[in-house]
């Protein structure tokens, strides 16, 4: 795959490069490194769809994932801008930019980078390979490191903006364009809204931010500009027991775009989650939380359709939530829905074997407060299922 990066090198140019945590900060020189790299392809993996029950499916998916955590660098090489700019000019088939969230490393990044685009082009039956390019900024993959990564994404944004503008700008027309951005790394797509000229071209087919860490309520402020850059779909993934998200709603004192609702109270106090020990200890907390159901269908919800049966809506014209709280339980709730992706980017309709039940869920507390106990919106949440599955 590609990859564009502000992360340093930090062998400086020479030989092999290194990336960690690090700023490759901008003296004139810009802040992005380009590459290619190579990931061997992890042995054993097996075909989920294939597999008759649900417990099943969800088991060899997470072996999968776990072959795929270790798979090996088979090369990595720095590319010269035009270089890059040419490997993009040349693809005739569809193009999809990865965007990393929290606690990654290089590597790892890379890995994830991986899994989405092998599954993209095996679920595609070979015909129509993508062209994999991984947008990597400087995350110090450490737990206790997260204000610091928050600062890294936020800086690193009018890069991703650059390198988002340089794609769109040279890749052939007939090639569609798929974001893919998770967690801290969501933030980055939102700050494109900024660039108006951009938001017009419409230049992106098709969106998936999962487990985004964004404010709830900033993203319904940018969300009519994000849809106009999107021409078919985009598609939000949530998860009731995501700990990293609760962790977050719970340092910032409101919701998640990525579980845009109310979070469990936690045993720690507001004031020791201030440190870094605490909140090690808060996500601790968080990702025990197991909620079954709890949150889904409310009996108010029946009340409030029966009184306004208008406020039952998607979260856009073009936006969907899409449920994955009983398909991702590794990284306490927070890991990439990579077989959900696969078959979003492929074909929307057709996501077998996996079917969805539209489900409501208790909106954020602020809302109801604020309008009366009746919030002005019931959103569907389209929650992955093993509905089609048998028992064993």
């Amino acid at each position: 795959m590609l990859f564009a990066t502000t992360r340093l090198d930090e062998n400086g140019g020479g030989g092999k490069p290194y990336y960690g945590g690090r700023r490759h900060l901008d003296f004139g020189r810009g802040s992005l490194d380009y590459g290619i790299v190579k990931v061997n392809r992890p042995a054993q993996l097996k075909p989920i769809e294939k597999e008759k029950a649900w417990q099943t499916y969800l088991d060899t998916m997470n072996q999968n994932d776990t072959r795929w955590q270790s798979a090996q660098m088979a090369s990595i090489a720095l590319l010269e801008e035009q270089e890059f700019s040419s490997k993009i000019k040349g693809w005739k088939g569809p193009i999809t930019i990865f965007v990393h969230g929290y606690l990654k490393s290089f590597d790892n990044s890379v890995r994830d980078a991986a899994v989405v685009a092998y599954e993209q082009d095996r679920r595609n039956g070979w015909e129509s390979p993508t062209l994999p390019i991984l947008f990597t900024w400087p995350s110090a993959d450490k737990l206790q490191k997260y204000s610091q990564d928050e600062t890294n994404v936020e800086w690193s944004a009018q890069a991703f903006t650059t390198f988002v503008e340089k794609v769109v700008a040279e890749k052939n027309e007939a090639s569609p364009l798929y974001i893919v951005a998770h967690s801290l790394g969501t933030r980055l797509v939102f700050a494109l809204t900024n660039k108006n000229d951009l938001v017009e071209r419409a230049p992106i087919d098709k969106l998936i931010l999962s487990a985004s860490d964004y404010d709830y309520f900033s993203a319904r402020q940018r969300l009519e500009k994000l849809e106009q850059m999107v021409k078919e779909r985009i598609f939000v993934f949530v998860s009731d027991r995501d700990g990293p998200l609760i962790t977050s709603h719970l340092m910032h004192g409101a919701p998640r775009l990525g579980r845009p609702f109310d979070a469990p109270q936690p045993k720690t106090r507001p004031k020791d989650y201030t440190t870094m020990d605490g909140w090690a200890t808060l996500f601790e907390q968080a990702a025990d939380i197991a909620i079954v159901g709890g949150l889904n269908n409310p009996p108010e919800a029946a009340v409030w359709l029966s009184k306004k049966p208008e406020i039952l809506c998607e979260l856009g014209t073009k936006s969907k939530f899409m449920d994955v709280s009983e398909l991702v339980s590794k990284d306490a709730g927070h890991r990439l829905a990579w077989p959900l992706i696969a078959s979003l980017l492929i074909d929307e309709e057709s996501l077998a074997p996996l079917k969805t039940t539209v489900v409501y869920k208790r909106p954020d507390a602020a809302t109801l407060l604020l309008n009366g106990g009746v919030p002005p919106q019931l959103y569907r949440f389209h929650r992955i299922n093993g509905a089609a599955f048998g028992t064993r």
